[in-house]
């Protein structure tokens, strides 16, 4: 054979089988065969999404649900509000009813719909005490003086703040005092000289709203009308309660002279 066309024929022969292989390869590309998948690879994360409850831990502050009354005086709602409190205040049962109760004497948030429960110039004359699993709230006398009165708005007044306060751990009953002193009767209606025991029944099924100032971070001012301070060593010293749980009912039978709430009112 002639050595020239040999040579022609390999060369003929080898250019053939690379353009075969080129063209091979293009269409695997087409095909999608072959290639790097992209889905397998780690993606960097650029944000992540957190809940409220997570954003509050982060951020130091403690979410509460502070209890004020709807348009019409007939229900109880409740408003989550963020409290900056330290890990030792936060878990002292006294110090932080005294903050919640702080909070309910501010009023509700603005857009939120909902209606003050405390009368107007109405102060704390004492921080909050705890001792056997009921706390002590001493008021100035304009809870009393400044109330328009009336039975459901007393109970609205009584409740937005026994039913806010028995979110906390180690505090299961509310007594009322006025001015370092016990009274007999709250305006008239309901007798006042014993503890009272929250009223789950008397809270809306509505979800808890949040208005523009409830996530704002409030002054650790005392709104108390004297010097006296908090005795927190003879409190109890628990967890706060998880808010989404409601307390159990324990004010017992209802009587024929008792409001639904299981307190006696005064006929």
């Amino acid at each position: 054979m002639n050595k020239p066309f040999y040579k022609k024929i390999v060369i003929i022969t080898v250019f053939s089988l690379v353009l075969l292989l080129l063209s091979g390869c293009s269409i695997l590309q087409k095909l999608g065969i072959g290639e790097k998948n992209n889905d397998d690879e780690i993606q960097p994360v650029s944000f992540v999404y957190m809940d409220e409850v997570d954003a509050a831990k982060i951020s130091g502050k403690t979410p509460v649900k502070l209890y004020f009354t709807n348009e019409d005086y007939s229900k109880l709602v409740a408003e989550i509000r963020y409290i900056k409190l330290d890990e030792k205040k936060k878990n002292d049962p006294a110090t932080l009813a005294t903050e919640i109760m702080l909070q309910l004497i501010k009023g509700p948030a603005e857009g939120t719909g909902l209606k003050a429960t405390i009368p107007e110039g109405t102060k704390l004359h004492s921080p909050i005490t705890v001792k056997d699993k009921i706390a002590t709230v001493d008021l100035t006398k304009e809870f009393v003086d400044n109330h328009p009165g009336g039975k459901e708005a007393e109970k609205m007044t009584i409740y937005s703040i026994v039913n806010s306060l028995t979110q906390v751990k180690g505090i299961e009953k509310v007594q009322f005092i006025i001015e370092g002193q016990v009274k007999e009767r709250y305006k008239g209606n309901f007798k006042f000289d014993t503890p009272f025991p929250p009223s789950p029944s008397i809270n809306s099924k509505e979800p808890p709203v949040k208005g523009k100032e409830s996530s704002i971070e409030f002054s650790e001012e005392k709104e108390t009308s004297g010097d006296a301070e908090n005795p927190s060593g003879d409190n109890e010293s628990d967890d706060v309660e998880d808010i989404s749980e409601e307390a159990e009912e324990t004010s017992g039978e209802i009587e024929e002279t008792s409001d639904d709430t299981g307190q006696e009112i005064l006929e």
